[in-house]
């Protein structure tokens, strides 16, 4: 409401041709941090609890996105195999079908904005007669999706391009997925982590 209040119709922050470099940049920045605010309110700690036994209880972490959300799944994965959970992100909708065969003690984790895609609406209902845990992250807590999901994280989203749109539902999400990737660090035994970094430090180069 107070956004609302200040910001009636987000005017000041719709891009536009007569943006200069500086105008886009503030613009850009305050998208971002308002995305960020709004979204730790939306954010229910208990939430974050709830999912930590799903993470403890799963060998392995299976995630179903598409387009743009995989972006977000594969930092995401990247993430939780630093913190020993074996992940695993396939861009092709058939892989994540075969994927969702896949044995017991496997979490699907899911990223849709809308929560109402039918491919992946179909794949969490496969997992839920298979009685898979599903962790989801959406901006519809309305959503079929939403519905399936053993947790779900509702983050924030517009619905205006000129307010970057999805773009804004993709910062929201990787803020919810380094949350839970610092979570599971912190479960970790700090001398294994540590011999870890110096095992890849000393046979990777990069």
């Amino acid at each position: 409401m107070m956004q609302h209040i200040n910001r009636p119709s987000n005017n000041e922050l719709l891009v536009s041709t007569h943006d200069s470099i500086h105008s886009l940049i503030e613009k850009v920045t305050a998208i971002e941090i308002d995305t960020l605010k709004h979204t730790r309110a939306l954010l229910d700690p208990e939430a974050f609890l709830r999912a930590l036994p799903l993470f403890s209880k799963s060998e392995h972490i299976d995630f179903y996105a598409m387009d743009n959300n995989l972006d977000i799944a594969r930092i995401a994965a990247s993430g939780f195999i630093m913190a020993n959970k074996c992940s695993s992100v396939h861009s092709s909708m058939t892989m994540q079908y075969l994927q969702a065969t896949g044995g017991k003690k496997h979490l699907g984790f899911f990223i849709s904005r809308t929560g109402n895609n039918r491919m992946l609406v179909d794949i969490a209902r496969l997992l839920k007669m298979k009685k898979s845990p599903i962790i989801l992250i959406t901006a519809n807590n309305n959503s079929e999706l939403a519905a399936m999901a053993d947790v779900t994280f509702t983050v924030a989203s517009v619905e205006n391009m000129e307010e970057l749109g999805p773009r804004v539902f993709l910062l929201g999400a990787k803020y919810v997925t380094d949350i839970l990737f610092a979570m599971l660090m912190t479960r970790l035994d700090y001398n294994e982590t540590r011999q870890k970094e110096q095992w890849l430090s000393k046979n990777f180069r990069y």
